[in-house]
């Protein structure tokens, strides 16, 4: 089929008018996608009556859905779909996000420009003050510390509401890591222009939100958050490069050396890492309140302490509500965050933390905002990756866990299994150690879990590994592994998943 599918897209290309003809004249085979199964590890009868789902699709012309049902005889079954033009599907999901970009400490964008009297901030105005002690022809620099310029760490918004493709909620704040100085520039200028109302009023809006989240979120710069700034002129004056170093590594643009870290002892950074959650109009979020170190940061003038935050939103404008912007749910300063979410019901937040090398699920009633559950997940050794479907999760670290909702909605545990139990009785064709990924799909009857997704290969050329339009399918209960196969297409390369959908492979006991 590879041929085929190259020569087609060629006619595509060149003659769209005479590709339609083309491609029912040649594909004659464009309907008959097959999977060969190999059953690597167990009985297959666990698994008799079983569908699989692959949407495929190639160069964005050629689309197949295809249905596989595992038996003594398999059935398949493919709706096959042509477009002389790039089509998309368009059947994206995006669950929203939510960022604090500290702005005081940005390098990036300092810039050469220096001869101004603005009022210059945070790591601008140390660079100006060296701007202003390096002699032309001369290379300076100095070390400076961020609490000397501000008081409390300020930082940009960038927020994104949910959308899909069939309720696309408008993006309010399109401007991604916006700061503030920024943000008053951009309004002066569109009001000497005076034109754009609508945009003006727009940007203050932001100004105004992002004024509220900095006033409640004050957290007082570190004592020893430092840098060390670097410039060189030119025999006239003029700036030829600038560079900066810290902690963390350093930069620099044009005719100049990136000095080195600055040597002061027990020298550490904040940045904010900010968790969400985003569902009917409701936002939940907090931050991890650790310094690059380890440390604790001062978050005792939060309004009502450090915990879980909530305002709302306007699905169809996509704006913000901060006047009820609040603490809703207190957390212990000293846990280590991994993710928090809301489930498929909707009905719970699900923290995961770690404390003292274990993994926690904490499970929090959304309409109490009370702590319902916490499971032990194992260790801090193996990587922590979860899954939640309407009435039940599936979480994969140490071992691999089901928590199924009983008629309460309460979450209980069905079953543990070591993970390296089970990746040792097979050897996975994925680039991936073992068959539990971001991608896997689940499907649970009660008693067995189901795992599938697609197979991938490491690419030389690309440097990466690689989806294909194969996949595996693995069963588990209590005991641990049942079966495992795999499953390839006749779709080779290059056809790929259509990895517009969250995913391109689904799986579903009868």
């Amino acid at each position: 089929m590879k041929k085929s599918f190259v020569l087609l897209l060629t006619l595509v290309i060149l003659f769209s008018g005479t590709a339609c003809y083309a491609q029912k004249e040649i594909l004659k085979e464009k309907d008959q996608v097959h999977f060969t199964e190999k059953v690597l590890y167990g009985d297959k009868a666990v698994v008799e009556g079983v569908t699989v789902e692959m949407k495929a699709e190639y160069s964005s012309n050629l689309y197949w859905d295809s249905t596989y049902v595992i038996g003594a005889e398999p059935k398949e079954e493919t709706e096959y779909r042509f477009y002389p033009w790039d089509y998309s599907t368009n059947a994206y999901s995006y669950s929203g996000s939510m960022d604090f970009v500290v702005d005081c400490t940005d390098t990036v964008g300092l810039g050469y420009d220096y001869q101004g009297d603005e009022n210059y901030y945070g790591l601008h105005a140390a660079m100006k003050e060296l701007y202003d002690q390096t002699e032309p022809g001369t290379e300076n620099s100095i070390t400076v510390y961020m609490k000397d310029y501000v008081d409390y760490y300020t930082f940009g918004l960038s927020l994104h509401l949910p959308e899909n493709s069939e309720n696309k909620t408008a993006d309010y704040y399109r401007y991604t890591y916006l700061w503030k100085y920024e943000v008053l520039e951009e309004i002066a200028q569109l009001e000497k222009q005076g034109s754009n109302k609508e945009e003006v009023e727009q940007m203050k809006a932001y100004l105004a939100d992002l004024e509220t989240f900095q006033e409640f979120f004050k957290i007082p710069v570190l004592d020893k958050e430092v840098y060390t700034l670097a410039m060189s002129k030119d025999s006239e004056g003029n700036i030829i490069g600038i560079a900066d170093s810290h902690m963390h590594g350093g930069s620099g643009t044009g005719e100049i050396e990136i000095p080195e870290a600055p040597n002061v002892a027990g020298a550490d950074s904040f940045g904010f890492r900010v968790f969400s959650a985003f569902d009917d109009g409701d936002c939940y979020f907090t931050f991890d309140p650790h310094t690059y170190n380890e440390q604790l940061v001062d978050v005792s003038q939060i309004p009502g302490g450090y915990g879980i935050y909530h305002f709302t939103y306007n699905e169809k404008d996509g704006s913000i509500d901060l006047d009820d912007l609040k603490m809703v749910y207190p957390l212990d300063v000293n846990s280590k965050w991994e993710s928090m979410q809301l489930d498929a019901s909707g009905k719970n937040l699900l923290l995961l933390t770690l404390d003292e090398e274990k993994y926690y699920l904490s499970v929090i009633d959304r309409e109490t905002m009370t702590l319902v559950d916490k499971f032990n997940l194992g260790n801090s050794e193996s990587y922590l990756s979860h899954w939640s479907y309407e009435d039940y999760l599936v979480i994969c670290g140490e071992n691999l866990m089901v928590f199924p909702m009983d008629e309460n909605g309460r979450y209980f545990q069905a079953f543990s299994v070591n993970t390296e139990s089970i990746n040792e009785k097979i050897t996975p064709n994925t680039e991936n150690d073992g068959i539990f990924r971001t991608y896997s799909k689940y499907d649970w009857n009660g008693e067995t879990l189901l795992v599938a997704s697609n197979i991938q290969y490491y690419d030389e050329d690309y440097g990466r590994a690689l989806f294909t339009c194969d996949f595996y399918l693995a069963a588990i209960d209590e005991t641990g592994l049942l079966y495992y196969g795999e499953y390839n297409s006749t779709l080779d390369e290059p056809c790929r998943p259509n990895d517009e959908y969250e995913s391109p492979v689904n799986v579903r006991w009868k």
